[in-house]
């Protein structure tokens, strides 16, 4: 499906680099506008880390770190 998606001009970010996937994003909009012409409809599908005992602790460590609530069956973002 790879393929498919450049096609139809999904974007794709790499979630470590908030400033570069922001950038990523602002270009593909303005590549639809401006460039094609074209309507947009943006739609965001944001994939979770998955809930693995490791980033399970991860999350867990930087609560504590970071004086926050610990959680037990979702991450803190930012955190794995």
């Amino acid at each position: 499906f790879g393929w498919a998606m450049q096609a139809f001009l999904f974007v794709f970010l790499s979630r470590r680099d908030r400033n570069t996937d922001l950038q990523t994003i602002r270009r593909s909009i303005e590549y639809n506008v401006h460039t094609l012409k074209s309507p947009l409809l943006f739609l965001i599908f944001p994939e979770g880390t998955d809930l693995s005992p490791s980033n399970l602790a991860a999350s867990q460590q930087f609560a504590q770190a970071n004086g926050l609530p610990r959680f037990e069956h979702v991450l803190h973002p930012r955190s794995a």
